[in-house]
């Protein structure tokens, strides 16, 4: 090989490394958005299971020791309710495996030959406290670690117990979840009742009926525990499954004893029928070595050996398929979507899927219709995998007529333009267009509690919110009008917490098509470092940076034009921060990366290092010129890597020296 073909081949592996590192982080970001929609915010859940475990596997092939991947649940809301409490039962989640297959190569590796098989229940995740028998409190899943005090809901529940029949002491780890019937009931009364929400999805509701503020509801809810840890020896997991059934006199999944070939029949059983016959919803089965003695040492074992994650070696989660189901389509309509696009949405008559009626269901984009010759009137196959608006996956006869893209806007009957696969309004008064960015801009600075049905499109009617700039001189008396007394005072003091923000951030979620955080972040750094600047570049000034180009620097001064006046109001309602890096600090010319758990929160040390001078990054990129490591002599992938690249390794205690000097 030539010299020449020696630096070809560097540079093509350089991109690789670079591509690898950007989509790293953005698998991270995704990863912890997602989750933390899923138990913070189910209302608003965006992705389906499917999709969220494949971006977990596609992390774990690029980066298997990642901290996404050793992270469960989500932290808890800082504006909670409830107080917060440390689980006795770390709350892990499990690996999966989706086929036979699959599941036979995890038995094989773990030399067992009995198991304990039962169901994956699709609830909300909790864990119960008892001392000599007497309930002390039960905390909401969290981060694994802390969880929400949410006791003085969870004794209104069916199945969970304030004294247990024996002097136990320990814990309890169950689903609390809607029974078919319950939700019925609850939705019927619900629709009576004021300050009560009617649910669309059991998990959902369940979720959001158990972290209620109020009392009240509860006791449509179910409590089944699958796990107990404590005052009590047990020689398997079938044998604890039995005591919390009989001794204890708890509501539990169905559960078994089987060898491989009988854990196959069972998934044949509830995949042929059995799930569709169940009261509540559940998405796989749950498969443990049985006995306690070996599951000790298949977690020594693998633990050590095999640590793409840290969920437990000795469970999994054998996946189900998803839901399917035929219907017809009636129409589609045209909707809109974050940033004001048009997209369409696919009415159908009516069907249940997974204890849920379905009346819409999702098709993406209007070239997506078209992929699937979507026809209204045809009979179309649906999938949801935890969707509250289902997919829809192909089209079963040549039925009907042909779905085709509106030719005006369907909200004010405005032109309408193609921007890529997408549809967008030209009008900016239009109320969709309107409502899109301001949703926009609420998702991408993650405020919870704003809502699109209870609070932005209803004042977006009644002219009330005009632009994202409004949002910041609306008046808790203004968003209750359009919502609840509750939901506006939680809205309020969420937009107001979140008023310091950093000049990429403002430019970057505004909604200027094609232009986010990131080509924001380039324009910053590229030495526009206040609005001012950043108003007064050119067209020229802008392509000359690194990712533009002529073309998306036209369109970029163009959308910032657009929205001066809005930004020029919104500098004035918020703290807008310029770049943090001190010029001249101690670490100015270094950038720095973290993997592992550090004494404090990774933004603790993100603000030390960029007061100083320094740069952070969230992934291990080329321009990281040292990784701080929780343990800086360990073997990881990350720190693999690092030494390869020829990154320095150091630890936190070494930072704060560099820091201070010394």
């Amino acid at each position: 090989m030539s010299k020449d073909d020696n630096e070809y081949t560097d540079l093509f592996a350089a991109f690789g490394e670079q591509e690898d590192d950007d989509r790293v982080k953005e698998l991270m970001r995704l990863i912890r958005y997602h989750r933390n929609l899923y138990y913070n915010d189910p209302d608003n859940t965006e992705i389906s299971d499917d999709e969220f475990d494949a971006y977990v596997d596609e992390l774990r092939d690029l980066d298997d020791q990642n901290e996404v991947l050793y992270e469960v649940g989500a932290p808890v809301d800082d504006d909670s309710a409830f107080e917060k409490g440390t689980h006795n039962i770390a709350m892990t989640s499990l690996d999966k495996v989706n086929t036979y297959e699959e599941m036979k190569r995890w038995v094989k590796a773990r030399y067992v030959t009995w198991l304990c098989v039962q169901e994956k229940l699709d609830g909300f995740s909790i864990s119960a406290d008892y001392e000599n028998g007497v309930l002390k409190r039960v905390l909401t899943r969290g981060k694994g670690a802390e969880g929400e005090d949410i006791t003085r809901n969870a004794v209104r529940m069916k199945g969970i117990k304030r004294r247990l029949p024996t002097n136990f002491t320990g814990s309890l780890r169950g689903e609390v979840l809607f029974v078919t019937k319950q939700f019925d009931a609850y939705n019927a009364k619900a629709a009576k009742t004021k300050g009560w929400r009617v649910y669309q999805n059991m998990r959902n509701g369940a979720a959001g009926l158990a972290r209620r503020r109020t009392e009240g509801g509860q006791e449509y809810l179910l409590a089944l525990f699958y796990e107990i840890e404590g005052s009590m020896d047990f020689r398997s997991h079938f044998e604890k499954m039995n005591y919390m059934r009989k001794r204890l006199g708890l509501w539990t999944p169905w559960f078994a004893r089987v060898q491989l070939d009988g854990l196959a029949r069972v998934y044949k059983e509830y995949g042929d029928a059995k799930r569709d016959r169940l009261p509540y919803e559940i998405d796989g089965l749950v498969i443990k070595v049985d006995s306690a003695d070996e599951c000790e040492t298949v977690e020594d074992t693998l633990q050590k050996s095999n640590r793409a994650t840290a969920n437990p070696k000795s469970q999994v989660a054998w996946k189900f398929e998803a839901e399917t189901r035929v219907t017809k389509v009636v129409r589609v309509a045209a909707d809109f979507g974050l940033g004001g696009r048009v997209t369409p949405v696919a009415e159908v008559e009516p069907v249940k899927i997974g204890g849920v009626t379905v009346t819409r269901a999702s098709l993406h984009n209007w070239d997506m219709v078209a992929d699937l010759n979507i026809r209204e009137g045809g009979k179309v196959l649906l999938k949801r995998a935890n969707d509250v608006i289902p997919q829809v996956v192909r089209m079963l006869d040549d039925q009907g007529t042909d779905a085709t893209p509106p030719t005006a806007c369907p909200k004010c009957g405005g032109d309408l333009t193609v921007n890529g696969k997408f549809l967008e309004c030209q009008n900016d008064d239009c109320p969709g267009v309107i409502a899109g960015k301001v949703r926009n801009w609420i998702k991408k600075l993650d405020i919870k509690h704003v809502g699109m049905t209870d609070v932005v499109e209803p004042l977006v009617a009644v002219h009330m919110l005009r632009n994202i700039a409004d949002l910041y001189e609306l008046t808790v008396i203004d968003i209750e009008a359009a919502s609840s007394a509750g939901i506006a005072k939680r809205a309020y003091k969420n937009l107001h917490d979140k008023k310091t923000i950093a000049l990429h951030m403002l430019l970057g979620s505004i909604g200027i098509p094609g232009f986010g955080r990131s080509l924001a972040k380039v324009v910053v750094k590229g030495g526009f470092d206040t609005l001012d600047k950043v108003l007064a570049a050119s067209i020229k000034d802008l392509a000359g940076l690194p990712s533009f180009g002529t073309g998306r620097a036209t369109a970029v001064w163009n959308g910032l034009r657009a929205n001066e006046d809005m930004l020029r109001k919104l500098s004035t309602l918020l703290i807008v921060q310029g770049p943090q890096a001190a010029k001249g600090g101690v670490l100015s010319g270094m950038c720095f990366c973290i993997t592992g758990s550090l004494s404090s929160p990774k933004k603790v040390f993100q603000r030390m290092i960029e007061d100083a001078g320094g740069e952070y990054e969230k992934s291990l990129k080329s321009s990281v010129t040292h990784l701080i490591a929780a343990d800086p002599d360990g073997n990881s992938g990350k720190l693999q890597k690092a030494r390869k690249k020829g990154t320095k390794v150091i630890g936190e205690d070494e930072l704060k020296k560099m820091i201070a000097g010394t």
